[in-house]
């Protein structure tokens, strides 16, 4: 009974903890041109400092990524405008998205704490 009492508090203490880590706004483009840059931005609220990765990739089985980001922010609240690099091989389509993934410093997708993603972007030549 003490065992499982100690593990219930420590995960109460880590999901407090990072309860009030996420994004509350997130803006990005619908469509983008392959070769160029485009600029995202998120609004996060966050207990201590963290990263914040942006992906641009295809929205379907296997995933490509066309261009990627990843910026450090200090605790609080604020808005961080984040320049992602597009590849210029991309395909022309529909089915890309675009994410801001609030992480762990260091962190990739698999320590996310919060994820903001717009679907259904267009790649244009």
């Amino acid at each position: 009974m003490k065992f499982f009492f100690t593990i219930t508090l420590a995960l109460m203490a880590f999901s407090f903890s990072n309860a009030q880590d996420k994004i509350t706004a997130f803006t990005a483009p619908m469509q983008i041109k392959s070769g160029k840059k485009i600029t995202i931005s998120v609004d996060y609220t966050t207990s201590e400092s963290r990263d914040i990765i942006a992906n641009f990739q295809l929205g379907e089985d296997p995933w490509t990524a066309y261009g990627y980001a990843k910026v450090n922010v200090p605790a609080g609240k604020g808005t961080k405008e984040i320049v992602i690099s597009i590849d210029p091989s991309i395909p022309a389509g529909s089915n890309y998205k675009i994410s801001a993934i609030l992480t762990t410093v260091k962190g990739t997708w698999k320590e996310r704490i919060d994820v903001a993603t717009k679907a259904n972007v267009e790649a244009v030549k």
